[in-house]
């Protein structure tokens, strides 16, 4: 398996974990389990030297391609990656509250999870490189 597949199946293993906290309902997890692959692929990345920028580049890749993928239709990434919903009884099933662009207050909290961990990974890499 080449570098790209190998960031691939962990940006995707990290996108699995994280969707299936904030799909529990617990979001504070899904943020905990970014941060802790941050500090992974970090360490990692430390640890290859000169080679780490550019693994950490590929990763960043892999995120970004993830993430468009989520943008693009959350239902069929969740479906590809596995990532199952809780069900509900139909008696017991909550009214879903729709904002102005059609999504969800799940896929919203996903989506302001992601772009804040976006800018932070930007930011560390910085630090991690100067």
């Amino acid at each position: 398996m080449n570098e790209a597949q190998q960031c691939k199946e962990m940006v995707e293993a990290n996108w699995k974990a994280f969707l299936t906290f904030v799909a529990q309902g617990s979001v504070e997890l899904g943020r905990e389990c970014i941060v802790r692959f941050e500090e992974q692929i970090a360490q990692h990345a430390r640890k290859m030297g000169k080679d780490g920028e550019r693994w950490l580049a590929v990763i960043e890749e892999q995120r970004a391609l993830i993430f468009d993928e989520y943008t693009k239709n959350p239902d069929e990434l969740k479906r590809r990656l596995g990532v199952s919903q809780p069900q509900q009884s139909i008696q017991s099933a909550p009214q879903h509250v729709h904002y102005v662009s059609g999504e969800s207050l799940g896929d919203l909290a996903v989506r302001t999870t992601v772009r804040a961990t976006i800018w932070a990974s930007v930011l560390s890499i910085f630090r991690l490189f100067r």
